[in-house]
């Protein structure tokens, strides 16, 4: 929920399409819930999103892998993903 994942909401037209976004700090995903007008969830919600999710974009800073060919693979329709993340 840095840099990266604020750049993309900034770019996309939130009141045009449904975005939720998924943070692991709550008080960010707060923040970015008010400021750019889009729902927001848990963790534990990604694989029910993905059920209905036509795109995703994944951008975090961890040091390690956060979702990867497992985490798709219940998916059963086409799925566009971009990883932007940029691991510190």
């Amino acid at each position: 929920g840095g840099k990266v994942a604020e750049q993309i909401l900034i770019n996309l037209d939130t009141h045009k399409h449904q975005i939720t976004v998924i943070n692991r700090s709550q008080e960010r995903l707060n923040q970015l819930i008010r400021k750019y007008d889009v729902f927001g969830t848990t963790w534990d919600q990604l694989p029910a999103l993905l059920e209905t999710a036509h795109t995703v974009f994944v951008a975090t800073g961890a040091p390690h892998v956060v979702v990867d060919e497992e985490t798709f693979a219940p998916v059963a329709h086409s799925l566009m993903v971009f990883d932007l993340s940029v691991p510190r």
